[in-house]
């Protein structure tokens, strides 16, 4: 059985313990696994420092190169881009905050006011498109075994009457333990893996620009 990434990840963090007592590099492999599945900051600057750490250890010095210490590589520029301009941040931080306090700039009643109408017009258009932020693209499978894709989880087991998200995202996660949700089963969307698998009709995410936006605004504004 194929275990996916999120449940390969949380399944070795359960079984080698706490990170502080391995190896350098099964942390180093651990924080790349992670940076892939989460592409979060904190990760990418730990697969970096531990991959520095790593090269350091005795013998490792002029050895050839491990297949994660390569990929870490790609990363060093855009970590130390990151922490060299942890300064101008915290100005910039501050001076906004300071706006706010004052109530100056973007921060005055009538900036509000048109910021809150340009919001909902945005939310509008994103659910008319179906490009929901932060909506992430999966793989079902029905009863009869045919299989498509949906973008928003949450938003396609409510218009189908199969309760929460959860349930199916446990088929995903944790197939082990959870084979099908009445029938149904799901899986993360890879692009090389899954790009011949259609899409569900009504889920296909349109142009931002599409010209049945109005028409799609229309039918749920009824």
């Amino acid at each position: 059985m194929i275990v996916p990434p999120a449940g390969c990840l949380k399944l070795l963090l359960k079984r080698l313990g706490p990170v502080e007592t391995l190896s350098l590099r099964k942390r180093m492999c651990l924080a790349f696994l992670a940076w892939r599945l989460y592409g979060k900051r904190h990760d990418q600057e730990t697969l970096v420092d531990t991959a520095k750490e790593f090269r350091k250890l005795p013998g490792r010095r002029g050895s050839n190169r491990t297949p994660v210490e390569k990929e870490a590589r790609k990363h060093f520029r855009a970590v130390k881009k990151h922490r060299g301009l942890a300064v101008s941040r915290e100005a910039a931080r501050k001076c906004a905050e300071g706006q706010r306090d004052r109530g100056e700039g973007i921060h005055t009643p009538e900036e509000l006011e048109l910021k809150k109408q340009r919001w909902k017009e945005v939310r509008a258009k994103q659910s008319a498109t179906r490009n929901e932020p932060n909506a992430k693209v999966w793989v079902i499978t029905d009863p009869e075994g045919n299989e498509f894709r949906v973008k928003s989880l949450r938003r396609w087991q409510r218009e189908q009457g199969l309760g929460g998200a959860s349930s199916l995202i446990a088929t995903a996660n944790r197939p082990w333990k959870v084979a099908h949700y009445k029938g149904y089963k799901a899986r993360h969307y890879n692009e090389e893996l899954d790009s011949h698998v259609p899409w569900a009709e009504g889920y296909e995410p349109l142009d931002w620009n599409s010209p049945d936006r109005d028409d799609l605004t229309e039918k749920e504004e009824k």
